[in-house]
């Protein structure tokens, strides 16, 4: 903006990297997202203490 308010470029230019620096959120979001997912499938996938019927944690039984 303070180039704008300079003078030195306009304010399509401002916009312009508005948008691409939205859209480079959107892409951070997103690339978390999957990142998350992909965890929740590898903790899945090693067991992890999932029961395949419920989709709950199986309680784990005191050792005597």
């Amino acid at each position: 903006m303070t180039k704008y308010k300079g003078g030195v470029i306009t304010y399509l230019d401002v916009v312009v990297a508005q948008s691409a620096a939205l859209s480079l959120e959107q892409t951070v979001v997103q690339l978390n997202a999957q990142r998350l997912a992909a965890s929740v499938s590898l903790i899945k996938a090693l067991g992890a203490g999932w029961t395949a019927d419920t989709g709950q944690v199986a309680a784990s039984k005191p050792q005597k």
